[in-house]
């Protein structure tokens, strides 16, 4: 048999010598990420729309099975000519939070052939308790991606803690050749 003497306030972890002081501040740290990062309450209602619409006030926006991001269901809207549609969602963001983000995927698929400012347009605002439009997303039929392949658009909403604010998804397609605008795991936490 042979012993080893260990440094006082020390621990081996694996092949490793540590001091105590520092297990315990990287145990701190897990537990402080995992309490911001891990258990922030979600505040959309319905962001995967595996209810329909339930919790959003649309217009002309609808949901389908047929190419979710994750799920059975995601929103969209266009798909049309001459469609303008909208959905919105009120959401409260706690004084106390220590960071909020907005998250959300989208696809779009068109018909157009783009052009240099695109025709059709998806827009993602935020509307403050002072009725203050934010834009934090545009998207055009230039954007163009394959139908079912999302990408994640993320807009950090920090500064409107303590408020009410309105999510609001537009979008607007022009006289020919429409665009379809997908949208899913809508997600402020």
């Amino acid at each position: 048999d042979s012993y080893a003497i260990l440094p006082e306030n020390c621990q081996v972890i694996g092949d490793t010598l540590m001091p105590l002081a520092m297990k315990v501040t990287a145990e701190l740290y897990k537990l402080f990420w995992e309490e911001t990062h891990m258990s922030q309450t979600e505040l959309v209602v319905n962001g995967g729309f595996e209810d329909g619409l339930t919790g959003w006030t649309p217009s002309n926006f609808y949901t389908d099975y047929l190419y979710p991001h994750t799920g059975n269901s995601d929103a969209f809207a266009g798909g049309d000519d001459n469609q303008t549609g909208y959905m919105r969602q009120v959401v409260t963001i706690p004084s106390e939070a220590t960071s909020v983000t907005l998250t959300f995927w989208y696809n779009i698929t068109s018909d157009e052939i783009c052009k240099i400012s695109g025709d059709d347009w998806l827009t993602v605002s935020i509307i403050d308790s002072a009725d203050r439009v934010t834009t934090v997303a545009t998207h055009s039929d230039c954007g163009e991606q394959t139908l079912g392949i999302y990408n994640l658009e993320s807009f950090e909403l920090t500064p409107f803690r303590g408020q009410t604010i309105t999510l609001r998804f537009d979008s607007k397609t022009d006289w020919m050749s429409p665009t379809t605008f997908r949208i899913d795991d809508v997600s402020i936490k």
